[in-house]
């Protein structure tokens, strides 16, 4: 038989984010998927889209675009180590978490911090400290 608590989250790691090594030394903190702030924020930003949304003819760009924002601000909550191509750290915003994340070429950045945010494991409330590090670099 398996407890109750093996499968419960940490909803502090689920809205707050959990530190995750990503590449070349670059950490990433991000938050659960479908955390109650995401889901809201997409929620109230997709309402203008309603009708196209619920006829299934929304663009799929615009579809896109909805979500990363909503991801650039309650799914990407903060970074370590990244730097622009004169060494100066860049720090973390939500409007840099954008810009990021809709780019082609940092596609692979976006795609991980989907992956980790959609696996529950990590944000159970009995995960150790460390589990987060054995994920696959990116």
């Amino acid at each position: 038989m398996a407890k109750l608590s093996q499968i419960r989250s940490d909803t502090e790691k689920t809205s707050e984010g959990i530190w995750v090594e990503f590449a070349v030394g670059i950490r990433l903190k991000v938050a659960r998927l479908h955390n109650p702030a995401y889901s809201k924020y997409l929620t109230t930003i997709q309402k203008p889209y309603t009708r196209q949304i619920r006829a299934g003819i929304l663009d799929a760009d615009v579809a896109g675009e909805l979500v990363r924002k909503a991801v650039a601000r309650h799914i990407l909550v903060g970074w370590e180590n990244i730097e622009d191509e004169q060494g100066k750290p860049i720090p973390y915003s939500e409007e840099k978490a954008l810009e990021f994340l809709s780019d082609p070429a940092l596609s692979e950045m976006y795609d991980f911090v989907l992956e980790v945010s959609a696996s529950a494991e990590l944000y159970r409330a009995e995960l150790h400290e460390d589990s987060a590090k054995n994920l696959p670099s990116a």
